[in-house]
Formats: C-alpha cells, sequence, structure tokens
C-alpha cells in the first residue's frame, strides 16, 4: 500500500441532486491504494523507476517491454546478452526495442530512434544495427533500411540514427536510409556488407556499410530469412527451390561482397521462417502450427550438404498442442531466433493472433531455459469471472492470478497463463488474423440452460470505441471456441461473400465446428433488431445495448444442444427523466437491479458529464435514485481529442468507478473516479501510483476500459485498459468509510 496518507472532508450529495462543480472539486483526492500491473515480465525496480533528469520524456528512460515482435536479432559475437527487435506497430513507439539477458534475469534497456513501424527485420555488426520500417514522413511513403549507431553500453539510452552522405530522409535531421520495394524478407552483415532480400524482386542485395552504396545484386527465388557465418564466411537464405520447398540456400562470400552460390539444405521443417548461424551451428526456426520449434544443424564434412540435423528445441505444436498451456519448451509462433558468441539460444514468439504479443526466451547451450521476457497483452484489458476473481480473461489467454503475491507485477505470471484461442483446429475464430479482430473482452458469465447445465461464456467485441459487433465464446478448461457472433458486416464473411452495407448478420455455430457455414447466417434490416452495440451484460446472458438514441434488452430465450446462446427479439427500452443527452456507458447490478449509468449532460464543446442510478431499471416501477455531477474538465488536444472524457465504467461492491481517457494536463495519470453507490458521492480517485513510476497511458475502449470485481476479503481490484505501455494496470485498495 502507498505511503501517501489523504485527508478529506467528504461532501455527501443529496439524493436526486447535481453536486456543483465547487462542491465536487473537494473530493477529487487520492484514495490510498496499490498499483500493480498485468502482461508485461518487467522487475519492480524498473517499473518504478523515474530518471530524474527526465521524469516524463521519455517514460521509464525506455524501461518497458513493448508489445509485440516481429523480428529479433541476437548478436553473435557479443556475450552480453543485448537483443534487439522490430515490429509493425506500437502505442508509444517502442517499435525497435532492446533488451538484456544477463544473470538469468530479463530487463528492457533501450531502443532504436527513429523509431518507425511496419517493420520486419533487425540486424547488426560491430559497429552499427540496421533495422526497416516504413517511412511516413516524407513522400512518397515507402519501407527503408535504416541504420544506427552501437556504443555505450545501451541502458536508459536512445540508441541514434547513423546518418551516412547521400542517404534518404528518414527523419526531419537525418538521412540514413535506402528505400525498399515492398518489405524486406531479412537482413544480415558480415565482411562490411550488409545483405538484403527484396522477396518481390526475387533479389538479395548487397549494400556496403559505411556509404550503405549497392555492390551487386543475386538472383534468388522468393528470398526471405537472412544470416551470416562468420566462422567460414558463408551466407545463409530462406529461398524457394524449382519444386517450390522451402530450402536454406548457401553461398560463399568474398572480401568484396560477391556471392559464389553453393548446395541447400532441404531438411528444414515444415514452415521454416528464420534463421541464425554462430560456433559451426545453424538454427532454422520452423513455424508451422504442427511444429514450432527450433532446428539445430551442425557442420559435417562427409554430408552431401556439409550440414546434418542434430538436435530440436521446443515440443511439437507448441503451446497450441497442449490445449494453451505455458511451459519453458512449448512456443507461440515463432517469429525468430539467435545465438551469441556463448552459444546462448534467443527464440523470439508473437503469439499469431490479431494484435500479438512479446515472447523472448534464452536457453542456455545444454537448451535450458535460463530467462523469458514477456508481454502478452497488448491494447487489451481483461475481463473477471464473477465465480472465481482470481480468474481474468483478455479475448486470447486465461490469467490465474495470485492477489496474495505483495511484489508489483508478479500477481500474475506465464506459467500461470493460458492460450484460450485454437488456432490449429478452429479457423474461423474472429480472434483471428484475417478476421475482424475481435480483441476486446469485457465480460464473462455463468449461464445455466433449461437442462441444468452450467457453462461459461466469454463476451468479447473489436477494438474501438465504438465496437460494432460481439462475438460470444464457450470457455472450458480446454479453451474457447465460437458460440454466436453478431456484426454490422464491415468486414465479408470468411468464404469471400461481399459486404452488403447496412444489413447486419448474426452466426450461430450450430454443429459446434468452428465452421461458418452458410446455413448458420441470418440477415436483419432493422437497426434496433441487433445487439452488436452491447454495453452491459447481466449474470441471465442478457444484453444491455445504446446505439443511435435507443436503449434495448435482449435476453436469452434458449440455449441449442451445443449450448448456444439463441437471443430473442429486443425489447426497446424508455428511460424518463434521463439526465444525460447519450449514455456512454453503464453498469448492471444483478444483487439490486439497479443500473449506473453516465454521459454528456448537453452536447457542445463543454458538456457535463452526469453518473446516475436507477432502480428496478428497466421494470414499469425503474425510479431514478441519484445523479451526479462528475467535474468534468475538457482538455482537449490540438487534433481535437480530448483526454480528459470519462470514457468507461466499472462495478465493484459498493463502488462506481469511472476512468478517465488520458492525463488531464498536470494532473494525475491513470486516473480512475471512485464513487459511492448508495447516495453517489464522489469518494476520490485512482492513479497509476510510485510502482509504476506514476505514468500511465490512455483509455480508448468505451465498454472494456475498466473491469472490476470485490475479493472475499473485501479488497476491491480494478483493471484498466492501459494502451501506451501495452499492458494491464491493476489498482488494489480496501474500501473504507467515506473513501
Amino acid at each position: 500500500m502507498r505511503s501517501r496518507i489523504v485527508l478529506s472532508v467528504l461532501l455527501v450529495a443529496p439524493l436526486l441532486v447535481v453536486a456543483g462543480p465547487a462542491a465536487q472539486a473537494q473530493q477529487d483526492v487520492l484514495i490510498p491504494h496499490s498499483t500493480s500491473w498485468l502482461g508485461e515480465t518487467i522487475p519492480p525496480e524498473d517499473a518504478a523507476f523515474v530518471d530524474p533528469t527526465q521524469p516524463l520524456n521519455p517514460p521509464y528512460n525506455h524501461r518497458w517491454v513493448q508489445d509485440r515482435v516481429t523480428a529479433m536479432w541476437a548478436d553473435p559475437l557479443s556475450t552480453d546478452g543485448m537483443v534487439y527487435t522490430n515490429a509493425p506497430h506500437n502505442e508509444l513507439a517502442a517499435v525497435q526495442g532492446v533488451y538484456q539477458f544477463a544473470d538469468g534475469r530479463t530487463r528492457p534497456v533501450a531502443y532504436l530512434y527513429p523509431q518507425g513501424g511496419n517493420g520486419t527485420s533487425v540486424t547488426g555488426d560491430e559497429k552499427y544495427l540496421y533495422a526497416d520500417f516504413f517511412d511516413t514522413i516524407h513522400t512518397p511513403r515507402t519501407q527503408k533500411v535504416v541504420r544506427f549507431e552501437r556504443g555505450g553500453d545501451g541502458y536508459g539510452e536512445t540508441v541514434a540514427m547513423a546518418p551516412f552522405e547521400t542517404g534518404e530522409p528518414v527523419a526531419s535531421d537525418y538521412k540514413a536510409g535506402r528505400t525498399l520495394t515492398g518489405k524486406p524478407g531479412g537482413m544480415t552483415t558480415g565482411r562490411g556488407f550488409v545483405y538484403v532480400t527484396r522477396p518481390v524482386e526475387n533479389l538479395i542485395y548487397v549494400y556496403e556499410r559505411e556509404k550503405m552504396t549497392k555492390v551487386a545484386t543475386f538472383q534468388a527465388t522468393n528470398p526471405g530469412a537472412i544470416a551470416f557465418g562468420h566462422d567460414t564466411d558463408t551466407l545463409f537464405a530462406l529461398t524457394d527451390a524449382p519444386s517450390g520447398e522451402r530450402v536454406v540456400q548457401t553461398w560463399s562470400v568474398d572480401a568484396s561482397g560477391g556471392l559464389t552460390r553453393r548446395e541447400a539444405i532441404t531438411d528444414t521443417g515444415v514452415t521454416p521462417v528464420a534463421l541464425a548461424v554462430n560456433r559451426n551451428v545453424l538454427l532454422v526456426a520452423d513455424n508451422d502450427i504442427t511444429t514450432q520449434q527450433v532446428r539445430y544443424y551442425g557442420e559435417c564434412a562427409a554430408c552431401p550438404l556439409r550440414y546434418k540435423h542434430i538436435y530440436t528445441l521446443g515440443a511439437a505444436g507448441g503451446i497450441v498442442a497442449a490445449q494453451g498451456r505455458y511451459a519453458d519448451n512449448r512456443f507461440d509462433s515463432v517469429v525468430g531466433v539467435g545465438i551469441d558468441r556463448d552459444g546462448a539460444v534467443y527464440v523470439a514468439s508473437n503469439g499469431g493472433s490479431e494484435y500479438g504479443i512479446l515472447d523472448i526466451r534464452q536457453f542456455s547451450p545444454q537448451h535450458t531455459l535460463n530467462a523469458a521476457l514477456v508481454n502478452n497483452i497488448r491494447q487489451e484489458n481483461v475481463a473477471i469471472d464473477p465465480e472465481d476473481p482470481e480468474t481474468v480473461y483478455s479475448a486470447y489467454r486465461r490469467y490465474d492470478l495470485d492477489y496474495s503475491e505483495k511484489t508489483p507485477g508478479t500477481e500474475w505470471s506465464p506459467r500461470h497463463t493460458r492460450l484460450i484461442v485454437d488456432r490449429a483446429t478452429c479457423t474461423h475464430d474472429h480472434r483471428l488474423p484475417g478476421r475482424p479482430g475481435q480483441s476486446e473482452a469485457f465480460a464473462v458469465r455463468n449461464l445455466t440452460d433449461a437442462k441444468g447445465v452450467e457453462r461459461k461464456y466469454l463476451y468479447v467485441h473489436t477494438h474501438g470505441s465504438s465496437a460494432s459487433d460481439l462475438g460470444i465464446y464457450q470457455v472450458t478448461d480446454s479453451g474457447s471456441r465460437p458460440s454466436a457472433f453478431f456484426t454490422e458486416n464491415r468486414l465479408p464473411w470468411p468464404d469471400g461473400e461481399p459486404a452488403q452495407p447496412g444489413v447486419r448478420k448474426r452466426w450461430v455455430d450450430t454443429d459446434a465446428d468452428c465452421v461458418i457455414d452458410q446455413d448458420e447466417r441470418k440477415t436483419t434490416p432493422d437497426q434496433h433488431d441487433w445487439p452488436s452495440y452491447v454495453q452491459a451484460v447481466d449474470n441471465r446472458g442478457s444484453l444491455w445495448t445504446y446505439a443511435a438514441g435507443a436503449l434495448s434488452r435482449f435476453d436469452i430465450e434458449s440455449f441449442d444442444d451445443n449450448g448456444n446462446p439463441l437471443y430473442g427479439k429486443p425489447r426497446l427500452l424508455t428511460v424518463p427523466g434521463l439526465p444525460v443527452t447519450a449514455i456512454q456507458g453503464m453498469q448492471y447490478d444483478d444483487a439490486t437491479g439497479a443500473m449506473y449509468l453516465y454521459g454528456p449532460r448537453s452536447a457542445g464543446p463543454n458538456p457535463r458529464y452526469i453518473l446516475a442510478r436507477y432502480d428496478k431499471f428497466g421494470t414499469a416501477n425503474q425510479s431514478l435514485a441519484w445523479q451526479q455531477d462528475m467535474n468534468y474538465k475538457p482538455c482537449p488536444t490540438g487534433n481535437g481529442v480530448d483526454l480528459c472524457t470519462p470514457w468507461s465504467i466499472a462495478l465493484a461492491g459498493d463502488r462506481v468507478y469511472v476512468a478517465d481517457g488520458a492525463r488531464e494536463p498536470g494532473g494525475a495519470w491513470g486516473k480512475v473516479r471512485v464513487f459511492s453507490t448508495t447516495g453517489g458521492a464522489h469518494l476520490g480517485y485512482l492513479d497509476a501510483g510510485p510502482e509504476v513510476a506514476n505514468i500511465a497511458g490512455w483509455v480508448d475502449m468505451t465498454v472494456s476500459g475498466i473491469t472490476a470485481t470485490k475479493l472475499p476479503s473485501g479488497e476491491h481490484v480494478i483493471f484498466r485498459e492501459e494502451v501506451g505501455f501495452g499492458r494491464t494496470l491493476m489498482y488494489r485498495y480496501m474500501p473504507r468509510a467515506g473513501r
């Protein structure tokens, strides 16, 4: 518990009276609480670190774990355990990250700057680092290879770009790029040259590293990942053989950077995607859904191809084959591999989901796990199982928490985390890449059918403040599968059926085979006959929705033989005397039949936001119990985004929680306002505490931005979406009288 003690005089608003801004401001006090997090394996001392010379910019002095990885390079000439990554996107621009593995620990230490998205490759040599990213500053916008400096210990540093003559600009004051035709398949360095594969041209480009001038190009069919063997001056690259199979083609490299084609290694697994070579060992990462392994090849002078398969790291099928269970030797969509001078092997995985994760593990030369760096939450929050508050769910994973842990960030562990999406057998799951990308879990409900069978359901929507779809997934001990899906049909169905503007569709997986069959699809033109804009789910599974000024409730009429909930027609609701012009969020309390809702009092640049409670909501006897002015003060940015908008609501015990979208200038980061359920009194607020350096990113999901629960001990736990650093913040406090 933080040591800050807050004393205040608590003013309670009378029933049906809106407290004015002056009275409300007196209640804007910090409630003592502790802060933790879920998702990234950052050391507590790094999470709490504040650079006294730069307390806010950059946050943490680069000490946070990025939320996705698509490429990794471990220096084969170094023993310092430094690992470099690339990724397509990160909200806080930690796209090209630097991490150190030392003494069985991992920690973020820096990132390459300036940053750029859409990156697929990263490499380096004894003098420079190299990465590709998409130049969004200049026209035309193109993919570029960019060079960065090396030097220093890297800890807490920004690794700066290394300009070169005639370089193409990638930032306002840097010239360090070389334009590519599309994304590179891979990059590597050796003998003073940079080798870049360009699959769209079927070529390997060779650049002299000082001026980054093109020396030569060499033919290769669909070249991808590439690695340089410093021990033998050999270049290795994944290419397509004339038969179409993927092979590792080898070349001898001379002092001028020239390549002489040699043999191809054909025994490369099912879907090879990444290479590394060092100490006379070649590593090939195989990302097929049935493999998820790293294959070791040793030099063999007597062998026809000079290399033979000597070892395989990783259990076949990885996490997916083990029903989502995490283990040292189970990988989750392998994308990168590396080997350092001492023979330690690094394996990077990104989860294969729509939003991706970061998982980098270091193995000893004896193949045992030394350390792991993990972040498996991106732009998500978690939904809480109401029957078991120690179990929470993202759209993709289940987290088994231990609230008895006192060290921040240790309530969760990758070992107690489980993937709940089956990419192997459920290819029509809308949480997978290429689908609508449902990524935001907001509720878990345990529902019983007419036969007395109880099942668990997870409610999910897409990322966006006004998500216009809803996925309902059945959760079992072995994972989860799609049960029902409602969509505005912004994207076509998997079989290529085109989108039909204005036509809404629903799918119930009647035969429970994870396939969107034609006869399982239904359409409806009635805009009110649609539960996709769901705001709340009660314990009966009823969906409370608000869209286009209409408030509706959808009840479950029955369950089919496979436990799929079958929703009926909407029940349109009227709320006389509604104190807001639009409902931005609402939460239903099954114990009392009360509905808590909030929204703007009026339109315009300076609306007042009102929080209200209705008793017996949705019945003929509903009544407005109280309403409370939320003391909203706009703080728009230059692009018109208001950072202070109340953005998401949650309910636990006798408290209502409302999260602000971001940070009021000069105010608290990660602010969550706390109200009493009995009279609406504003009791104060929670924030991102010293455990996370008092810094947090923003909330941009209205329905799933925060969730909350009451533990059997009486303690409250509030989970807050944390988009900036790609994790979930966890606020914990024991309510007392008046706070």
